[in-house]
């Protein structure tokens, strides 16, 4: 954790208001690098892998199809799940957001271990209702370490649809960490 300096608010009803002193030095160096990264396109190293990988999936998903998303705590390569964490950490605050995020992600939903429903914005949908949503196909993300939830998400979608007439895609997958993006096509034929 930093600690910086800090100096009393001149002309401050708080006398006890104090304000950090910023190096500017220091920030400046910071802007130096943040444009550098910006220029040159991407960060290297590890960064540089994930924010690959990352654009790599979110390419293979076409927008306005309704996405399935469980993804670890620490991210997923779409934005919408930052959006629901802070949304659910909120509480009271969040039915400002609600309004935003239902018109941003419409058509975008998080498993959640403890309901039967899919959570989208405070709201909870069963497999039917996000089934209502789509005209030609749907997505379910697994994010890296949740490959035990494919199982639970499945087994909603093949209580609702015949698992026999709909085809299953897998459009990625990393065997090492279990992410994985798969399509579903409801209603169609498997072709073999």
């Amino acid at each position: 954790m930093a600690v910086f300096p800090c100096q009393r608010l001149a002309n401050s009803d708080n006398e006890n208001m104090l304000l950090p002193v910023y190096n500017s030095d220091a920030i400046d160096a910071s802007i130096k690098i943040q444009i550098a990264f910006i220029r040159e396109g991407s960060c290297k190293g590890k960064n540089g892998i994930v924010e690959r990988e990352y654009k790599k999936i979110i390419s293979l998903v076409e927008p306005g199809k309704p996405i399935i998303l469980t993804c670890p705590y620490y991210g997923s390569p779409f934005i919408e799940f930052g959006h629901f964490n802070g949304y659910m950490e909120s509480r009271k605050l969040a039915s400002g957001f609600k309004p935003y995020l239902k018109e941003k992600f419409p058509v975008t939903f998080q498993y959640v271990p403890w309901s039967e429903g899919f959570y989208q914005w405070g709201d909870f949908y069963l497999f039917k209702g996000i089934l209502e949503k789509t005209k030609t196909s749907f997505y379910v993300y697994i994010g890296k370490t949740k490959s035990d939830d494919l199982p639970v998400i499945e087994g909603r979608i093949w209580d609702v649809l015949d698992k026999d007439s709909s085809v299953k895609k897998v459009l990625y997958a990393d065997e090492k960490t279990g992410e994985r993006l798969i399509e579903i096509i409801p209603g169609q034929k498997k072709h073999n």
